[in-house]
């Protein structure tokens, strides 16, 4: 139908911290496309496209129910912000943001009755390889 769906409505006072979205042609462990928390200067709407710089991974285990798997977050940010021009790689954040960010996934998480446990943090070169190894290959077209 070319709309979008809500799956959910956070709870009072639950916001994202900055554009949550999700790496195009890539699929990870949980089948959905790979997550990336991209920072911007300005809130961005809904199915934007953005060219965003890779600055690291978060590496977390999620469980729903009995299942458990991988469910990374990408960092990235816009091309082109001012805010975050100078940010290369999570050495850059004070360690607080980092922990800020992990706990909003694990009390997102928890308010939908899931477990989001982070399990560590990577840079740049580890959050390019994840959303390489994670490229949906399509089968060609015969014409």
């Amino acid at each position: 139908m070319g709309v979008l769906k809500l799956s959910h409505i956070l709870t009072a006072g639950a916001v994202f911290p900055f554009d949550f979205g999700f790496v195009p042609g890539t699929r990870g462990a949980d089948g959905d496309a790979i997550d990336v928390l991209v920072l911007t200067d300005e809130p961005l709407f809904p199915m934007c496209l953005v060219q965003a710089r890779l600055l690291g991974v978060i590496e977390a285990k999620h469980t729903q129910g009995r299942k458990s798997f991988r469910n990374d977050r990408i960092l990235a940010a816009a091309v082109g912000s001012r805010l975050f021009a100078k940010v290369n790689g999570l050495a850059d954040f004070p360690p607080t943001f980092l922990e800020e960010v992990e706990q909003f996934f694990i009390n997102y998480n928890q308010m939908r009755d899931r477990v989001f446990k982070p399990t560590g943090r990577r840079g740049a070169a580890e959050a390019l390889t994840l959303v390489k190894r994670s490229i949906v290959k399509v089968p060609n077209k015969k014409r």
